[in-house]
């Protein structure tokens, strides 16, 4: 902006003295109505702009002055070479103190002198006899509140015409918005989104459906194994990736999705370029219609969800084995409780055996649930069923063996053996005095390549060992549901030294931890 004029500095003067409002006497009685700015307009000294005295304003101004009174749209008016300004109530609302009223009757140069460098050559465009313009969310800033502010508007400047001014135009009509408020909303919205897709590690796209051509996001290519953004990726090279099985359905949801213009969701599998793995990708699509209604893109995000899917597949195994686990469960007991009633001869006897075979089912399953059920440490399983047995100033139980993770079958048929041992072995066995031991030792063997499990329960020290004239509930649980469990063989020798359980049974080989 250059210097003021004589004629601009005398209506800075004129501004700085003489307050303007609604209370100022009428010098007109037109134009009528119009609220504040009406009166503003009625009352203004206009003798000393350019304009001259209202009843001498030319017949198009003094429409465009009532059509601009009348409607409750943000609008000013520009008139002649000065542009001096006009303007509405509802534009007023943007002005701020510095700017209103101090803008009525003011050249647009002096009254917006931070913003005028911006717009000037729109208003020139029009000025001259040009066509209307345009700006939609356009950054315009101006002093307002004290300080310089970012403020975005929509607005169309329009010719004014008069027969008897340079080029046919007398001025200019704005019909402007001030935009800030939702251009500062879609802005946090649209960063929101960067965080989100950021965070999510999604990868945007957007896909020409004329050209069957996109724009990308780095992340997407990373995702369809690409180490470097790819030159062109359309709708065939992605449906490329899908797995055979999975491609019927993602093309069916695509066509709907660009015959209807309605959202899409989908997930499938996808084999990766640089390395063949196969993932699951998870993608959402938006089309998008032209102006004539067509739709010509549709846009997304795409994200890598294999953990998902994988915890998602893990959670549904654990289901199905706490289901299977349950129904065991509950059938052990149920033998438990039948088999101890037939083999014992007092309630109290039976009281006290359902008890304990019931206490070292509890202890399995909470080793079993320290674990997710995905099984249990042999060493812990022992341990866990030695327990009740075993005293500080009393070690009378030596255990001893390599790390085997066992699988829930085996983990829980183990603890009730040794619950099954270690209850006869306080009744009858090395436990039952002052002096017995008892050493549970267990090796891992090879065979064939197949790892095997030995374990071995040896008492000594104990009473003098007799064979049982009736196989009792204990025996049959070791001998028979133990082996069937296991899958393997089950030996117990009652001799005269004190009694030996022998398991020998097959361990799938990603059970051993430590050799």
């Amino acid at each position: 902006m250059g210097k003021a004029t004589s004629a601009e500095a005398a209506l800075l003067l004129r501004h700085s003295h003489v307050e303007l409002s609604s209370q100022a006497p009428d010098r007109s009685s037109w134009p009528s109505g119009g609220g504040e700015m009406g009166a503003r307009i009625r009352g203004y000294d206009w003798n000393a702009t350019p304009l001259g005295p209202i009843e001498d304003w030319p017949q198009s101004l003094k429409t465009a002055v009532g059509i601009m009174l009348t409607t409750r749209h943000p609008v000013f008016i520009l008139w002649g070479p000065e542009l001096i300004c006009l303007y509405n109530d509802a534009y007023a609302a943007s002005l701020g103190p510095e700017k209103h009223p101090f803008t009525l009757g003011t050249p647009a140069p002096i009254a917006w002198p931070e913003a005028y460098p911006i717009v000037e050559p729109e208003l020139k465009q029009v000025m001259a006899g040009g066509e209307a313009t345009w700006q939609e969310d356009y950054l315009v800033p101006i002093h307002r509140y004290g300080r310089m502010e970012e403020v975005y508007w929509t607005y169309s400047y329009g010719p004014i015409h008069n027969a008897s001014a340079p080029n046919g135009v007398g001025g200019v009509l704005a019909l402007i918005k001030e935009t800030t408020h939702s251009v500062m909303a879609q802005r946090r919205s649209e960063e929101r989104l960067r965080l989100a897709v950021a965070a999510g590690q999604l990868g945007e796209w957007e896909l020409d459906l004329e050209t069957d051509t996109s724009v990308r996001a780095i992340r997407h290519d990373q995702i369809f194994g690409y180490d470097q953004p790819l030159d062109e990726w359309g709708f065939e090279a992605f449906i490329s990736h899908v797995l055979p099985e999975d491609r019927q359905q993602v093309e069916e949801k695509f066509r709907a999705a660009a015959a209807t213009g309605s959202a899409w969701h989908l997930e499938c599998r996808i084999q990766r370029a640089n390395d063949g793995t196969i993932r699951w990708i998870e993608a959402r699509g938006q089309p998008q219609r032209a102006a004539d209604g067509r739709i010509t893109k549709i846009y997304g995000i795409v994200g890598d969800i294999t953990e998902r899917k994988q915890v998602e597949e893990h959670q549904q195994i654990l289901i199905n084995e706490l289901n299977h686990r349950v129904k065991n469960t509950l059938a052990t007991v149920h033998s438990i409780a039948t088999q101890t009633l037939r083999s014992t001869e007092t309630a109290g006897e039976a009281r006290g055996a359902i008890e304990g075979r019931l206490l070292a089912l509890s202890r399995a399953h909470d080793v079993l649930t320290r674990e997710n059920w995905e099984g249990a440490s042999l060493k812990e399983v022992v341990a866990e069923a030695i327990a009740p047995y075993s005293h500080v100033h009393d070690n009378r139980l030596h255990a001893a063996g390599p790390d085997v993770h066992l699988v829930p079958r085996m983990a829980l048929a183990l603890a009730m053996a040794l619950q099954e041992l270690a209850t006869n072995a306080v009744k009858y066995g090395a436990l039952s005095n002052a002096t017995g031991e008892v050493r549970i030792e267990w090796t891992l063997m090879r065979e064939s390549y197949e790892p095997r499990l030995r374990l071995m329960w040896v008492e000594r020290g104990g009473p003098p060992v007799e064979p049982p004239t009736r196989q009792g509930f204990g025996t049959r649980l070791l001998e028979r549901s133990l082996a069937s469990e296991l899958n393997g063989n089950v030996s117990i020798e009652f001799l005269p030294t004190g009694l030996v359980c022998t398991v020998d049974a097959p361990l799938p080989s990603d059970q051993i931890v430590s050799w």
